[in-house]
């Protein structure tokens, strides 16, 4: 928007450096879209109990997952959450990647080829997931678990 950052900055920017979490400040996160060259969210940028994010637009991101091969819960405890926007690049969906995200109502996991461990553990008032499950190669343990309003 010219304030501060130009878009050659902005397309160098290849990742985020674990700022955001626990931030009881941050309640949307549209920006991660304007990042082209950010497509993975892993454990140096978690956004795990940032308690008031409301939603967040997953833009161009490929993988939410963790550093060397392991994996995190990168949006764990956002218990206000309630919108990931646009999900359809995302192929995989780390351990705990929205666990406790309790008021989360809707997941698109068109693409998603690994769903792992606890990925949506406890969204009480997950009701609608979109899924291709001829794309799902793995669905980890308890990656549903509690969620007892899925329809």
């Amino acid at each position: 928007d010219g304030t501060g950052i130009t878009t050659e900055q902005v397309a160098a920017v290849a990742h985020f450096n674990g700022t955001f979490r626990g931030n009881k400040n941050i309640t949307t996160f549209n920006e991660i879209r304007k990042f082209p060259n950010i497509t993975e969210i892993n454990s140096n940028n978690r956004f795990n109990s940032c308690t008031n994010l409301i939603s967040i637009n997953l833009g161009n991101i490929t993988k939410i997952s963790g550093n060397n091969g392991y994996e995190r819960w990168n949006f764990e405890s956002c218990t206000n959450l309630v919108s990931v926007g646009d999900t359809s690049r995302c192929t995989h969906f780390g351990q705990g990647a929205f666990s406790n995200c309790s008021k989360l109502a809707e997941v698109n996991l068109v693409n998603a080829t690994y769903i792992g461990n606890s990925a949506f553990y406890r969204c009480v008032n997950l009701t609608t997931i979109n899924c291709n499950l001829t794309k799902v190669e793995t669905i980890g343990e308890s990656a549903f678990g509690e969620c007892s309003n899925i329809s």
